[in-house]
């Protein structure tokens, strides 16, 4: 027996508000990586700059994701998903410390 099929409108509205909760984090990465550059270190303002790349990493995987949902139909893999997220959080600190 196969498994049902998934409800294409749920996994629209799943995939979107994941998409614009990377968004946020990016545009918080990167307006975070522009505050007092002079009166920080360039250790700390190294760390602000690695979190940007890895919120844009982020969206950028969850960007590929639901324009393959939206344009292809293709189903996404949940274990995709939950990898993804475990490794773009394993080893990061933001917002770093001081």
């Amino acid at each position: 027996m196969s498994s049902p099929k998934p409800d294409l409108k749920q996994l629209e509205k799943l995939w979107r508000g994941r998409l614009n909760d990377a968004k946020l984090q990016l545009d918080f990465a990167r307006s975070f990586t522009g505050e007092d550059k002079e009166l920080t270190s360039t250790a700390t303002h190294r760390r602000r700059l690695v979190g940007a790349d890895k919120a844009e990493a982020e969206y950028v995987r969850v960007l590929r994701i639901y324009n393959d949902l939206m344009t292809l139909g293709k189903i996404p893999d949940e274990t995709e998903w939950s990898r993804g997220k475990a490794e773009s959080a394993s080893g990061s600190e933001f917002p770093p410390q001081e």
